[in-house]
């Protein structure tokens, strides 16, 4: 007999118009991950939400119907794909509500306000100082890395300097290139030590830029900066490469305990930034030989799994993260696409669930110089409060995502191109006014939507403070469903889904 392990199957995604094999018996959303496909999945593929619903259109999977299909929608072959294991070829159409558009966060630029910290000085990290070294001679015949040392000392009064071994392996190369007329990039260590990082032939002064990223559970937001300016040359975003594998961090948490789950993981957040820094080297004509740091701020989870350091005891008592000052490394040792010499810094930590993405907060807002009693808060995948002032600060963290990603509601969904963000009722006729992210036809409510649906039908007075809706108005919209009554928000002809979208009692 044959092993049906061995059995081969293809798979056939549309409207990605890919192909992948795998073994039969496979699970379908990972075969879809395998392939680069991307299906939401927010609760990681634990079978809990309705995310990864797709259609089969031509093969057979071993599913069974769950809670989040109906019979009519099972009958038409709607399967949810993390519950989907393949018995044959398959043809599977991702339907637009389980898509990712990723269009929708923005790569233009935007103002930064003034600073609201107050004392600082403009001061980088990595430094670039330009000397002019003689040539050795019979009487002056030391060593390279000597005369370099020596020339920093007499041009640029820098003692005390120590050196990485890559900067060994090509100094002589180096200075005979430029004719001995070099650019020297240094930098200060953990222990405010200088260390070269980098030598240049020629003046390449003007030439020194770094990167600065904010890596969150859903999003990654990045800049490139000017170092000698200060100024910020590019921006852009996009959503984090992990939200493949769940929507939050506990989710990614569980994700990394799968085989290999956490290399995967990993992996995962450094292609999404290394295709950000590709645009950023775009956006502003910049060769990759010139960036000479990065910095990125993330919360403890989104840190750990960067360095693929395993997450496992931030989830479980007494949720201890691996550290909360993370050393200095090199970033082409993570996979990031950049020189041997660029070192990257990550903010510390406070805590499991409180990260460097609100130590950064803090330090920038400059809520810890002031006297004044102040609340930071940080409405995100993770949410965190820091109540306090110069003499004192608490802070709390709690899970926003499901709330603010749609989770647990009938027509939730990320903060994407056609999700309802806006809500208002004419009061005369009942009739809703909606606008939806990007300006496309609705598949779905987001956080913001959410709440101001809410806020809306509340005022006009078509659900009470419990949340019950008012039956017998004079409209059409408030009927019973299948989760008891519930109001529509657009119709199905409206739609990119093709059916109505409703806000429920439940919801």
């Amino acid at each position: 007999m044959t092993n049906s392990a061995n059995l081969k199957r293809k798979i056939h995604f549309e409207p990605d118009n890919l192909d992948i094999i795998v073994n039969q018996g496979a699970n379908l959303l990972q075969a879809a991950i395998d392939a680069g496909v991307h299906i939401n999945a927010s609760c990681g593929g634990t079978g809990v939400c309705s995310s990864c619903k797709v259609l089969i259109k031509n093969g057979k999977v071993d599913s069974i119907k769950t809670i989040n299909i109906s019979q009519e929608e099972y009958e038409h072959g709607l399967r949810q794909a993390c519950q989907s294991h393949i018995i044959t070829d398959l043809n599977v159409y991702i339907p637009i509500e389980s898509r990712l558009e990723k269009t929708i966060l923005s790569h233009e630029s935007i103002r930064i306000p003034a600073a609201l910290a107050t004392g600082w000085a403009f001061k980088p990290p990595v430094n670039k100082y330009y000397i002019n070294l003689p040539p050795p001679t019979m009487e002056d015949n030391i060593s390279d890395l000597s005369r370099l040392l020596r020339g920093l000392k007499q041009q640029c009064a820098l003692d005390n300097v120590s050196t990485e071994f890559p900067i060994i392996k090509k100094i002589t190369r180096i200075l005979r290139d430029g004719d001995w007329n070099v650019t020297v990039t240094t930098m200060s260590d953990d222990e405010q030590r200088l260390v070269i990082t980098n030598i240049e032939p020629g003046d390449t002064r003007e030439k020194h830029y770094s990167l600065a990223f904010d890596i969150g559970t859903t999003a990654i937001r990045g800049e490139l900066l000017d170092l000698n300016r200060g100024e910020i040359l590019a921006q852009g975003s996009d959503y984090n490469g992990q939200i493949r594998y769940g929507e939050d961090v506990i989710t990614r948490i569980v994700s990394s305990q799968k085989t290999n789950g956490l290399q995967k993981l990993q992996q995962a957040v450094v292609a999404t930034l290394n295709k950000l820094i590709r645009q950023l080297l775009a956006q502003s004509q910049i060769d990759a030989d010139h960036l000479g740091y990065m910095v990125i701020a993330a919360n403890t989870t989104m840190s750990q799994l960067l360095l693929g350091l395993d997450p496992k005891y931030i989830r479980l008592a007494p949720y201890t993260p691996t550290a909360d000052f993370l050393p200095v490394i090199k970033a082409k040792h993570l996979g990031i696409e950049v020189g041997e010499h660029v070192h990257l810094y990550i903010l510390p930590s406070v805590a499991s669930y409180v990260g460097g993405d609100i130590v950064s907060g803090i330090v920038g807002s400059g809520i810890y110089q002031s006297k004044k009693l102040t609340y930071y808060i940080d409405i995100g995948t993770n949410g965190e409060i820091v109540v306090g002032n110069s003499d004192w600060m608490v802070t709390a963290s709690c899970s926003a995502g499901p709330a603010f990603e749609g989770g647990g509601i009938k027509h939730g969904i990320i903060a994407t191109a056609g999700a309802i963000e806006s809500f208002s009722i004419n009061p005369s006729t009942l009739e809703p006014l909606i606008g939806t992210i990007a300006e496309k036809k609705p598949k779905g409510i987001c956080g913001s939507g959410l709440i101001n649906i809410i806020a809306g039908l509340l005022e006009a007075g078509i659900i009470t403070p419990n949340g019950k809706f008012i039956t017998g108005l004079p409209t059409n919209r408030i009927r019973k469903g299948t989760d008891g009554y519930e109001y529509v928000l657009s119709w199905a002809k409206e739609t990119q889904i093709g059916k109505d979208i409703v806000i429920t009692e439940v919801d």
